[in-house]
């Protein structure tokens, strides 16, 4: 017998996978598991940043063999756990719920099954030096924005016929009417008079594929 069960094909787990990357968690719960010659803690974390994977919970191990410790030792010390109780190679479990750091994570494929695996760690404090950015670099009104989505404000929306009259006088219609000043090298594109400001100021296309730039 077929059933069919709507929304099945797009409930793919993949989908709402956190992906590989740097985020700032908050340690949830730890407990310890024993396993044959291989005790390890489960940490869960819950992620803080970046806000659209925010009130996730991440979960992966961190085995306490000789071979292993270090990777327990570098999570203890950047997420501010106790350095007296650290000292004294003393893990209290409930003094790692509401520690916070930053964790870099990664999927692995083992026997067949995807998990999570602890990468490297670094404390709370360190988390907008090490998480991504988006640019904020300061664009001036008569900047040049080579994006094609992105409109320039202030531009007629086609070209006057006095100005086309003038490009095709000067044999650029349906060009490039940057082309020769490029060539010659004997124009100074962009203006040394202003400061604080970008030097064109006006962009605008010809017929075709032509782009002709002023100076105002």
């Amino acid at each position: 017998m077929k059933r069919q069960i709507a929304g099945l094909n797009a409930a793919d787990r993949c989908a709402d996978q956190v992906p590989d990357g740097i985020f700032l968690v908050r340690v949830q719960k730890a407990a310890f598991r024993r396993q044959t010659q291989k005790p390890y803690y489960t940490v869960n974390m819950l992620i803080l940043e970046p806000r659209r994977f925010a009130d996730q919970v991440i979960s992966s191990r961190l085995y306490c063999t000789p071979r292993t410790l270090w990777k327990l030792n570098w999570f203890l010390r950047d997420f501010g756990y106790d350095a007296e109780l650290l000292h004294r190679d003393e893990v209290d479990e409930r003094q790692l719920a509401g520690l916070m750091g930053v964790v870099k994570i990664s999927h692995i494929v083992f026997n067949g099954t995807s998990l999570l695996r602890f990468d490297g760690f670094a404390p709370a404090g360190r988390w907008e030096e090490l998480s991504p950015r988006i640019s904020t670099t300061r664009r001036w009104r008569d900047d040049l924005q080579l994006h094609p989505d992105q409109s320039i404000p202030g531009l007629p929306t086609a070209v006057s016929p006095s100005l086309s009259r003038w490009l095709e006088g000067k044999g650029h219609s349906g060009s490039h009417a940057l082309w020769p000043s490029f060539r010659t090298g004997n124009r100074c594109l962009l203006s040394t008079q202003r400061s604080g400001r970008g030097a064109l100021s006006r962009m605008v296309r010809l017929q075709g594929s032509g782009v002709a730039v002023f100076q105002g």
